[in-house]
């Protein structure tokens, strides 16, 4: 994502209120749209275990 990110010449940058513990968060400007990512659970069925995945994605709004 963050290549894409990048390659769009989207800037984004860490959100620190929900980047912590096997966590991570980055939040798009201007557009305000953040994105949580986390390591698979126990129960979840993914082929690699060791990478985030997106746990959801929202748009700020006012």
């Amino acid at each position: 994502m963050i290549t894409a990110l990048d390659t769009a010449g989207c800037h984004h940058e860490v959100n620190p209120a929900l980047t912590f513990g096997e966590q991570s968060s980055i939040l798009t400007q201007p557009a305000e749209v953040c994105a949580v990512f986390s390591l698979p659970g126990r129960d979840h069925h993914v082929p690699h275990r060791n990478r985030h995945y997106r746990d959801v994605m929202h748009k700020h709004t006012a």
